[in-house]
């Protein structure tokens, strides 16, 4: 499998602007290049991108990500790290859910809402 970069884009769903921006800060290079210099993605691309995605999904910022792909063996300990930060988020996340329900309840119920006790949530 060689796929340009319009190809490439549609299958893995991620921008052509996106995949330029990756090969310019060399995150992630196609592994080929036409007869006409244009980039052919292979499948280790593939795979190097879902990667990528996925630790992008996790809170990863792309230089930490060039750094753990480099470093294949630090992935895991990365990933420890970031799973307490994660579960964080999802508490605020929570919590917010939960206060905009109260709120909600409270206005159906023709209660005025007080933005200083929503501040304090």
């Amino acid at each position: 499998m060689n796929c340009f970069v319009k190809e490439f884009s549609q299958l893995t769903k991620v921008s052509v602007r996106t995949l330029h921006h990756y090969d310019d800060i060399g995150l992630l290079k196609a592994s080929l290049r036409s007869s006409g210099n244009y980039r052919l993605y292979s499948e280790v691309d593939l795979l190097k991108l879902q990667c990528i995605v996925a630790l992008k999904f996790f809170g990863f910022s792309l230089e930490q990500i060039k750094v753990l792909i480099k470093q294949n063996a630090a992935v895991v300990a990365q990933l420890k790290a970031q799973q307490p930060c994660l579960q964080e988020q999802l508490q605020q996340q929570q919590q917010a859910v939960a206060s905009i329900h109260e709120l909600i309840l409270s206005a159906e119920a023709g209660e005025h809402l007080e933005w200083a006790k929503i501040a304090e949530s």
